[in-house]
């Protein structure tokens, strides 16, 4: 969650890569992970528990996830990002210019990614337009 919140969205293929390094594979269907179990069953229960979301990447065949709507209901933005840089970056106390400027990236990402989406549609609606035309 964590990853996903720093970013924004992650691609199905990216989030793989991301998540073998840390020596999961989602791809797995049979075996357990020795902490997470069976992992693509608990990412598709994170998806229908609302924490994630998962959507088509429009323009593409790709699936990407982002943040659902019980994310932020359940844990504050404030606490994500003191997690993060505590536990995560390994900071013994939080900093709050370094928090504000975490939070002030994460924002950005986000921004970027919805404009991105934004444009993607409006070239598909283009497209869709010019063939019937």
């Amino acid at each position: 969650m964590c990853y996903l919140y720093l970013i924004g969205s992650i691609t199905k293929d990216n989030l793989a890569a991301h998540l073998q390094n840390l020596d999961v594979d989602i791809n797995k269907k049979h075996g357990k992970h020795d902490v997470f179990g069976n992992v693509p069953a608990l990412l598709a229960k994170f998806v229908n528990q609302k924490y994630i979301i998962k959507q088509r990447v429009p323009g593409t065949s790709q699936e990407e996830y982002t943040h659902g709507p019980r994310v932020f209901a359940e844990i504050s933005e404030q606490a994500m990002l003191e997690y993060i840089y505590c536990e995560v970056l390994g900071k013994k106390q939080v900093d709050q210019f370094q928090l504000q400027t975490l939070e002030i990236k994460q924002r950005a990402r986000v921004e970027k990614h919805h404009q991105e989406q934004a444009q993607a549609q409006s070239n598909q609606a283009k497209k869709r337009n010019n063939r019937r035309g």
